[in-house]
């Protein structure tokens, strides 16, 4: 059988979708949650929708067939952020979009786990619980070269925060 010599905790390996746009209409296409701040992840009303618990970690990511990064220069992501009632952001802090990414050489979690911060792109988000589009300029960050193999995602790190993406796309 082709699983034979495998021992009882040895799992196929991961399927990296060769995507770079996405439509949360209908399911998550392959993007997953971070354990740490993001508490569940559905699609509501045609987009990808969860709750946003705080944390300085990525909220979603996502794995895929690398690609070379010199064939995009855009991220872009329609999203909305609802705050919870009770929350309200610093006035002396600019609540960030951002987009982390990692390469084949480079990737997001290095030696002793430590998550590679230097390879993001950000633009300030607006928390209006209104849909807005975002771009995020790739090419901003020197990094953004050779084989992308991963993407996180991370809308504004607010506690107890709704978040609802319809579509992301590379262009």
């Amino acid at each position: 059988p082709a699983d034979a010599g495998r021992g009882p905790y040895d799992f196929p390996p991961m399927e990296r979708p060769a995507k770079t746009s996405w439509d949360f209409s209908k399911d998550v296409q392959g993007w997953y949650r971070n354990p740490f701040g993001t508490a569940y992840l559905q699609i509501i009303d045609g987009a990808m929708h969860f709750f946003r618990s705080g944390g300085d970690r990525a909220a979603i990511r996502t794995r895929l067939t690398p690609f070379a990064a010199d064939q995009f220069t855009k991220f872009k992501v329609r999203m909305k952020v609802t705050l919870n009632k009770n929350v309200t952001p610093s006035p002396d802090k600019q609540e960030l979009v951002r987009l982390y990414f990692g390469t084949t050489e480079h990737p997001m979690v290095q030696e002793n786990l430590h998550i590679r911060r230097e390879a993001a792109v950000s633009v300030p988000g607006i928390l209006d619980g209104e849909w807005h589009e975002y771009t995020l300029d790739l090419t901003a960050n020197p990094l953004w070269q050779g084989m992308i193999n991963e993407l996180w995602f991370d809308p504004p790190q607010l506690n107890s925060t709704h978040v609802d993406i319809q579509w992301m796309k590379l262009s």
